[in-house]
């Protein structure tokens, strides 16, 4: 049988001690390292099929071969390893990351229609009347949102964004799915739409991409 494997320094010894005929060759360095990459793949596809300590071990053998054969050390891996864990952590926590979102910071105008709709008595996510025993128809409270409102600076009127207000035609829409699908940043989408994140939020909800929006977010 014939083969193009790189094997371990004592395979070729127990063939013929098996009564058999060994026939291989020595790599040369740049070579042996191709080998030993394709061999560490094979080593932690064999490991992620079995699941056993055994084909660890030999993915572990395999990546001191090849931090050996680039011309590092094992306290090099080790050093290198060691300042990624203190910069970013190790897996000791069990963490699952499952989305990423653009961080929201809420703008004075936004926070003041929060705190006014508070002080009217309504809660400002769902446009319901507060019951007259909550906690922010308290007078103190009532008088400490309108404290809080009136020392808040006054905002500067923003330019509307060119194509704000503007109907959605069919093209932009596919350019729109296009740009999110391919992992593009709100941001980015409605700077090149020129339209707000809210209307690009609200036009991906519309087309049933997201369900969580900025304006549609209710207090956790």
């Amino acid at each position: 049988m014939k083969y193009y494997k790189l094997v371990r320094d004592r395979i070729p010894g127990i063939i013929k001690a098996d009564g058999k005929i060994c026939v291989y060759e020595t790599l040369a360095d740049e070579d042996c390292i191709v080998l030993l990459d394709q061999k560490m793949s094979e080593e932690l596809a064999e490991y992620q099929e079995s699941k056993s300590m055994e084909e660890l071990a030999d993915l572990l053998e395999v990546m001191q071969a090849v931090v050996k054969a680039r011309g590092w050390t094992m306290e090099e891996l080790e050093r290198v390893r060691a300042e990624k864990a203190a910069k970013r952590g190790g897996f000791e926590r069990k963490i699952l990351l499952k989305e990423v979102k653009e961080d929201y910071w809420m703008d004075i105008e936004r926070a003041k229609e929060l705190l006014s709709a508070l002080a009217d008595g309504v809660d400002p996510f769902t446009g319901e009347i507060l019951p007259r025993n909550h906690v922010c128809n308290q007078p103190e409270m009532i008088r400490a949102f309108h404290e809080v409102m009136n020392a808040l600076p006054p905002t500067k009127k923003k330019s509307l964004p060119c194509n704000a207000g503007k109907p959605w035609t069919e093209i932009e829409e596919e350019k729109l799915l296009d740009e999110f699908d391919s992992g593009m940043k709100i941001s980015a989408i409605a700077k090149e739409h020129g339209r707000s994140k809210g209307a690009i939020e609200s036009r991906l909800a519309d087309l049933g991409k997201i369900t969580d929006t900025y304006f549609g977010r209710k207090p956790r």
